[in-house]
């Protein structure tokens, strides 16, 4: 969503007014109701307390964690930082689907696709391979 406001660093009252004008369009689409207290439809018991939880919950995407601003004001849990998974699970991914050895520089360049496509990107390489393989194998052996 921040990719769509002017940066904080470009003009930070032009980027508090986008965001101030997101909110209220959000909240109206909702229903109108800007009160968190009243949005909430439901209560579930954590530790030291209950949690109001809203009747929809709107998960907002981020290139970083908003320290202030609408956003930040009226976020009802703390943020959740996301990243890439590793080249170590990649790896994995790449070994479990039977794929050729690759060097590392190679994986990073699948990090974060999704399994499926790891995957299947391994097995059409193994399967491009195999037919070089196995002339290679027939050569040794002659």
């Amino acid at each position: 969503v921040d990719l769509e406001f002017t940066s904080w660093n470009l003009d930070s009252r032009l980027r508090q007014d986008e965001e101030s004008r997101f909110w209220s369009c959000l909240v109206s689409e909702l229903g109108g109701n800007t009160d968190a207290a009243e949005r909430t439809s439901t209560y579930l018991e954590e530790e030291g307390g209950c949690v109001g939880v809203p009747s929809v919950i709107v998960i907002l995407a981020m290139t970083a964690i908003p320290k202030r601003g609408a956003v930040a004001e009226n976020m009802v849990w703390q943020p959740i930082a996301l990243s890439f998974p590793d080249t170590e699970h990649t790896k994995h991914l790449w070994n479990q689907a039977n794929g050729p050895s690759l060097g590392n520089e190679s994986f990073g360049l699948l990090n974060g696709r999704p399994a499926a496509e790891i995957s299947g990107l391994a097995q059409d390489v193994s399967d491009d391979l195999a037919p070089l393989e196995s002339s290679f194998e027939s050569e040794k052996q002659k």
